[in-house]
């Protein structure tokens, strides 16, 4: 009973209650533990940040119980988007964060935030008489070099990000972070 307690206890600490995917806390982690691992290697590991276009909307006109039920689709979305060894969390409200580990080719990367666009813009039905519609911003930031650190992918995914979003929303962009 003990052990059961502590891993049910470890995963509603790690995961988000709404969604499942894992939390803010979880993937930072996650991450770190990824960042140092590859010190020596050459495959590159990438970081998406997402931002779901036009969400508040949603919420405000439709009232939070719609807002949670596209939260969960959207999320079931990502996970659908990448590979079982990806890692996708929720950061709270209508951001999300992706790590891909092992990535071998940036055209990889563009074919999945591609896969996320078009996954995301598909309409998601309410009710018999509502159906939303709803974009993401993605932002990307990918790094070989020994040196990586979590607050250069960070930095980078940001800048990526808000310049999709500069751009009209509803797309990605990729930057090497330094």
């Amino acid at each position: 009973d003990r052990v059961e307690t502590e891993a049910s206890t470890r995963h509603e600490a790690d995961h988000d209650s709404l969604t499942g995917l894992f939390s803010r806390q979880a993937v930072e982690r996650q991450l770190i533990k990824l960042i140092n691992s590859r010190r020596d290697k050459e495959n590159t590991l990438v970081l998406l940040l997402l931002d779901l276009d036009h969400f508040k909307a949603i919420n405000d006109t439709y009232g939070h119980d719609a807002g949670d039920y596209v939260l969960v689709e959207v999320a079931t979305r990502f996970g659908s988007c990448v590979r079982t060894s990806d890692i996708v969390a929720r950061l709270g409200g209508d951001e999300g964060r992706i790590v891909l580990g092992d990535c071998a080719s940036p055209e990889y990367v563009r074919h999945i935030a591609r896969d996320i666009v078009v996954a995301i813009s598909e309409p998601i039905q309410l009710s018999s008489t509502v159906v939303v519609q709803l974009g993401v911003s993605i932002g990307i930031a990918t790094k070989d070099g020994l040196k990586q650190t979590l607050e250069e992918l960070y930095k980078a995914a940001d800048q990526a990000m808000y310049e999709v979003k500069r751009q009209g929303r509803n797309g990605f962009a990729m930057i090497l972070a330094d």
